[in-house]
C-alpha cells in the first residue's frame, strides 16, 4: 500500500513534468511501460506457493467402522 500512496503522491507531478517537457501522450507511454515491468517482475519474479496435496488418514472409528447402507429409492432421492 506504501507503494500505491507514493505513486498518487508523485504520478500527477511527474506526468505533468514529462507533458510539460515532452509531447502529450509520453505520460501515456511512461505509465503504460511502468505497468508492463511491473506485472513482468510478478510473473518471473514472484512464486506462487504449492498447495500440499491432501492425504488420506485411516480412519479413528477402526474397526467399529461400518459403511451406511441404504435402498435404492433412498439413493435415488439424494441424487
Amino acid at each position: 500500500q506504501a507503494y500505491q500512496n507514493w505513486g498518487k503522491i508523485l504520478g500527477p507531478v511527474l506526468s505533468t513534468h514529462l507533458t510539460a517537457s515532452g509531447f502529450m501522450g509520453l505520460p501515456f507511454l511512461v505509465n503504460g511501460s511502468l505497468n508492463i515491468m511491473a506485472t513482468l517482475a510478478l510473473f518471473l519474479f514472484v512464486k506462487t506457493p504449492l498447495k500440499e496435496q491432501l492425504k488420506r488418514r485411516a480412519t479413528l472409528f477402526g474397526k467399529d467402522w461400518q459403511d451406511e447402507t441404504g435402498s435404492e429409492e433412498e439413493v435415488l432421492a439424494m441424487g
